[in-house]
């Protein structure tokens, strides 16, 4: 059973879960409600299956990161609970269970989540995150993915629903991940990343952060336009951005931590409101 836990630890269950419930989501969508009960269990083990291979192997590649890191550092890699060998087999073996999987609903999914495993493993981890701020664009990217793969599950619909919601997704993590490295941010200096709100402070990630949200209120009101949302999540949506607008410019007035983990933990309520 500890054993189990320690694995489930490396596969980081609630994000995965989140990712997951993205690309269902955007499949009951995108079938309008007429879904395909073969294709949608296929489609929640597949994304399972891709999104935690994906996150293992991210977690070894950044295990000497997250040893520097209070928040991180009792993982189970930097901990040393668990065979860097091991994580990286079943990391490996959970990405291509997943691969195979979207690949037997159809190229599209199989596509997406091939993409998503690149630009997060090969762009955004090894080749951007310890260079520059811009690292997280990718990852946010990459994010995105599993929305568009649920999308694509359905592939009759038109193309543009996918793209807004995986966009949503994408905008949705820039924030969320800006405000945790603005709340440990001394973890982010200790390990040398270069997050936005370390090398260009507060004032910058809040007008950052600012453009963030208005491109998720123009977003909202284009799925709302082709009819993917309705009239009263809009409303709700926009009262919510509004509200995590306010925050965000009480955050550069003051530079409170406790107010960034109220926007960051903001940004997850949010996820499952959108």
């Amino acid at each position: 059973m500890k054993m189990k836990a320690i694995f489930a630890d490396l596969f980081k269950p609630i994000q995965t879960a989140f990712l997951v419930l993205s690309g269902l989501i955007s499949y009951t969508v995108s079938s309008g409600g007429s879904l395909d009960w073969r294709v949608l269990l296929m489609l929640t083990f597949s994304l399972y299956f891709t999104i935690s291979g994906t996150t293992g192997l991210n977690m070894y590649l950044d295990r000497d990161i997250d040893s520097m890191m209070e928040r991180t550092k009792k993982r189970a890699l930097p901990s040393r609970k668990l065979n860097e060998g091991d994580a990286v087999y079943a990391s490996a073996l959970f990405l291509s269970i997943g691969l195979l999987l979207s690949a037997s609903i159809n190229w599209g999914v199989f596509i997406a989540g091939l993409l998503g495993a690149i630009v997060d493993l090969a762009i955004y981890t090894k080749m951007l995150k310890r260079r520059t701020p811009l690292n997280v664009i990718f990852g946010s990217i990459a994010g995105g993915m599993p929305a568009l793969g649920g999308w694509l599950a359905h592939p009759s619909s038109p193309i543009i629903g996918g793209i807004l919601i995986a966009s949503l997704v994408a905008l949705w993590s820039l924030n969320h991940i800006w405000f945790i490295a603005s709340y440990y941010s001394e973890d982010y200096i200790r390990a040398r990343v270069p997050m936005l709100p370390v090398v260009a402070g507060r004032n910058a990630t809040g007008n950052a952060s600012g453009a963030v949200v208005l491109a998720m209120i123009i977003i909202v009101t284009s799925m709302w336009m082709v009819g993917i949302l309705r009239f009263w999540a809009l409303i709700i949506l926009y009262a919510y951005m509004a509200y995590m607008l306010f925050l965000q410019f009480k955050y550069m007035r003051s530079g409170e931590r406790a107010i960034a983990k109220r926007i960051f933990r903001g940004y997850t309520a949010f996820l499952g409101i959108a």
